[in-house]
């Protein structure tokens, strides 16, 4: 009888597996579909409000091209933390996605909703993320 009990066990928790194995990978596909690094970035212009300070002195170049773009605006997002294999984006309440750079910061906000605030790259619409904190419902 405990042998047949372990063997429908062990059945269940494979087909368990397997059935969630099969909807990460729907959905990882879903999201790669939505957040194509080397396709054209989304047509959604960016809400007004929330660039940089007018008349605020530019910042100083220095390192990597990508961290210290003078056009790069300053933004902070309110949305969902979502990710897709190694890669992390967020899910804005308009239902846009914005792609992050910094994995170390945001492993512990992933499905949450959070408010992050950092420079975007105009050209890809990545988000360097400076700060992450959870969003107040």
């Amino acid at each position: 009888m405990k042998a047949l009990i372990k063997y429908y066990l062990m059945w269940g928790f494979a087909l368990s597996f397997l059935a969630l194995a099969a909807r990460r990978f729907s959905e990882d596909q879903e999201i790669e579909a939505m957040i194509d690094p080397s396709g054209p970035a989304p047509q959604t212009p960016l809400p007004q409000g929330r660039a940089g300070a007018p008349g605020s002195a530019p910042a100083p170049l220095s390192g990597p091209a990508h961290f210290s773009r003078v056009s790069d605006p300053t933004v902070t997002l309110n949305g969902t933390l979502i990710r897709n294999g190694r890669h992390f984006a967020l899910r804005e309440t308009a239902g846009v996605l914005y792609p992050l750079d910094s994995t170390g910061l945001t492993w512990s906000y992933l499905g949450e909703r959070v408010r992050v605030t950092g420079k975007i790259d105009l050209g890809t619409h990545m988000v360097h993320v400076d700060a992450i904190e959870l969003a107040m419902v």
